[in-house]
């Protein structure tokens, strides 16, 4: 920048600057776009005025601008509520304004200072503010005044730059084509649009405010006004523009308020509508129309204007522009489409389905989407049976297992695994030929001494007598016991039952040691079944649980059983960490063996539908993602 545009911070300028001016014509003819160079007279101005914040809005043909810059060391947030609020409020009047401010540390001071930018029919539209330091009240008129000759200058270029001329005659609604008045490309939601289109239109037809409002639901949700950088809802200005934006949607016509006449629809009718008479009150009796935006047969969007009440609307204007402006309502729904996130689109997609389901002939629809309710109703609240599928084996509910009393060689095998006995049956037969001589000469000897006892009796001689009965007793009892193992190498079922295990054909004639397995007995229709329980279930599993089993060999037929035991610690089954739980059998059927494997369930009692369905699915995560 040349050195006459420099300026020291404490030094005034009491009058404008030939210079700056100079250089904010050369800036314009630098730059081919009017954005690029407003952004560029903005800096300059600042550093003119040594200003270490300074902002500047500015609607234009295709877009609004906004920027700030800011220098030095100091936080531009500080800065930023006081000129927003500047720069509405000289947006709003048009004038320009300079407010003053003392520091109470140090006693400096700073002015803030805004200019009105204007449109290419000289009606102010946007606004430059800067805090500019050093400022007294002496200063601050001159100030002021440049500033206020720069924003014009820069208004100028500007407009002249865009291809605008200015127009000495009153606003009409020819310019108003979105199609110059907004680019749809590039715009990356439907406020976006909505605020170009408003800010555009307010430039080209002229009007005090354009808002923009899309129907939902009967209801309209407001876009975009003019001159304002957000839309606060529960602002009463607001509430009475939507409630007029909502009766012309309900009236689907055109609706013209303004002086001259009391009310005026689009198709000429004298009909009272009162909520823009409201909205046109609150605008102290400025003209105000609103016209309703069709997608086809619909009605998507309204379309309300307000202007000075010397400035009344004409029915054939607002047709232009409601023909002009509808051409980009349906690149504002694809928009507003693409644009929506999953809670609103869920939102529209059921309000959608609902509208559909309301229209006539849908009987079907209606009963499949009722169907579609009752059941994610019984999903959510509804109840069922929890009923756990476990691996399981049938297993004797009783065993009897029969071992050798004593070293001996198996005579004979009576009986096979699977074989089923009859109490009192002969099992096997061990070798006692040992064990009869030996009963043979036990019985000998005790007839010997019972000889003995006769003849010391006939002898009359006690104390033989005595002694022959004593070896009659020694006799008697070694008698006792080698009859008994005798018996004992001849078992017998000691009930009606099954041969589980221990084929002994196989051993005849061998000998087995004492207290070697043999055999293994189990009563017939006493049955349990062994239950491996996962380890998700098992803190669900208690004794009394009933159930039922079904087996491989005839799953058509289950039978019922209850919990009767669970164990408390776990085993390893097939890689796999189970608790073993004990059911016993109601009623178990003839062809049921022991062994026999198949599927247990188990009555866990009524839960919810959700849980049931998911309860695993959450504990995965719950286990592996901590959720």
């Amino acid at each position: 920048m040349p050195k006459a545009m420099q300026h020291a911070p404490g030094r005034d300028s009491t009058t404008p600057r030939t210079d700056a001016h100079g250089e904010l014509l050369a800036q314009a003819r630098e730059h081919t776009s009017p954005p690029a160079f407003l952004s560029a007279a903005l800096r300059s101005i600042a550093k003119l005025f040594a200003s270490p914040y300074a902002a500047i809005y500015m609607p234009l043909a295709s877009e609004v601008l906004q920027d700030d810059c800011h220098a030095g060391g100091g936080d531009p947030g500080f800065w930023q509520p006081s000129i927003r609020q500047l720069l509405t409020d000289t947006m709003t009047d048009g004038r320009a304004r300079a407010k003053l401010l003392r520091a109470r540390g140090n006693g400096a001071r700073m002015g803030l200072l805004s200019a009105p930018m204007y449109d290419p029919a000289g009606r102010a539209c946007g606004a430059l503010a800067i805090v500019a330091p050093e400022v007294t009240d002496a200063s601050a008129a001159a100030r002021l005044a440049l500033l206020q000759s720069l924003a014009s200058l820069a208004s100028y270029a500007a407009n002249a730059m865009s291809g605008a001329a200015p127009r000495a005659a009153g606003p009409t609604a020819a310019d108003a084509n979105p199609a110059a008045v907004g680019r749809m490309a590039g715009f990356g939601s439907e406020v976006e649009i909505a605020y170009s289109v408003t800010n555009a239109l307010r430039n080209k037809i002229g009007g005090e405010q354009i808002a923009l409002g899309v129907l939902v639901r009967r209801h309209i949700r407001i876009l975009s006004i003019s001159g304002l950088d957000e839309v606060r809802p529960r602002a009463p200005g607001v509430q009475a523009l939507r409630g007029a934006m909502e009766e012309c949607a309900d009236a689907t016509e055109t609706i013209i308020c303004q002086g001259g006449a009391d009310w005026d629809a689009g198709q000429g009718g004298t009909a009272r509508f009162r909520l823009h008479e409201h909205w046109r009150g609150m605008a102290q009796g400025d003209a105000v129309a609103s016209i309703p935006l069709r997608a086809g047969e619909n009605i998507v969007a309204v379309l309300s204007l307000r202007r000075r009440s010397d400035q009344p609307f004409r029915a054939e204007e607002l047709e232009r522009v409601r023909a002009s402006v509808e051409q980009i309502v349906p690149s504002l729904e694809l928009t507003r489409r693409a644009t929506r996130g999953l809670t609103r689109h869920v939102v529209e997609s059921v309000n959608d389905a609902l509208d559909h389901l309301r229209r006539p002939g849908r009987i079907t629809a209606r009963i499949l989407a009722a169907a579609g309710v009752f059941a994610a109703a019984w999903f959510l609240f509804g109840t069922m049976d929890y009923r756990l599928s476990v691996k399981c084996v049938v297993a004797p509910a009783t065993l009897r297992r029969l071992a050798a009393p004593y070293d001996a060689m198996v005579a004979e095998a009576l009986v096979s695994p699977g074989d089923f006995v009859r109490a009192g049956q002969p099992l096997y037969r061990l070798e006692t030929r040992d064990l009869e001589q030996q009963e043979a000469q036990l019985q000998a000897e005790w007839s010997v001494a019972e000889r003995q006892r006769d003849h010391a009796l006939a002898q009359n001689n006690p104390a033989e007598a005595r002694l022959a009965d004593a070896t009659q007793h020694l006799l008697r009892t070694r008698l006792d016991i080698l009859r008994r193992r005798i018996e004992l190498a001849r078992p017998r079922a000691p009930f009606d039952g099954i041969v589980i295990d221990g084929d002994l054909r196989r051993n005849v004639g061998s000998v087995v040691q004492r207290g070697q397995p043999l055999l293994s007995l189990a009563p017939t229709g006493a049955w349990s079944v062994r239950l491996d329980v996962p380890e998700y279930a098992a803190a669900d599993l208690a004794a009394g649980l009933p159930g039922d089993v079904a087996c491989r060999a005839r799953p058509e037929q289950s039978q019922p059983f209850r919990v009767s035991h669970v164990h408390g610690s776990s085993e390893l089954r097939e890689g796999k960490s189970v608790f073993v739980a004990e059911a016993d059998l109601r009623a178990a059927p003839e062809w049921l063996r022991p062994g026999m494997e198949g599927v247990a369930r188990v009555d866990l009692g009524p839960r919810r539908v959700w849980w049931v369905l998911l309860h695993r699915a959450v504990d995965y995560l719950h286990l592996n993602w901590w959720m």
